[in-house]
């Protein structure tokens, strides 16, 4: 990747604006993903509440502290309290 296109991504996510280390952090996380290739769409942000999925349904999950693992979503700890709880979920195919 050359700086100019670095540059681009930089922008187009606006890390320049971020104004704390969560809001840098998860636009970080989005120009990393884009930068892998991967689909921004099959990913959903989490940001605490009740779980949002069916408790039977087959999710994967990253956490904050960048683990990634794929479970049930009943036995899945739905927190956003520290570096071990979900940042991020999709739902796995049947």
């Amino acid at each position: 990747m050359t700086f100019a296109e670095a540059r681009r991504l930089i922008d187009k996510h606006e890390l320049w604006r971020c104004k704390d280390a969560d809001s840098y952090n998860v636009a970080a996380d989005h120009l990393a993903r884009e930068m892998a290739g991967e689909a921004a769409d099959d990913w959903s942000d989490w940001a605490g509440g009740y779980r949002p999925v069916r408790a039977e349904q087959q999710v994967e999950v990253r956490l904050h502290n960048g683990e990634q693992y794929k479970d049930i979503a009943g036995e899945i700890r739905w927190s956003t309290r520290n570096e071990r709880d979900v940042a991020r979920y999709r739902v796995v195919p049947a």
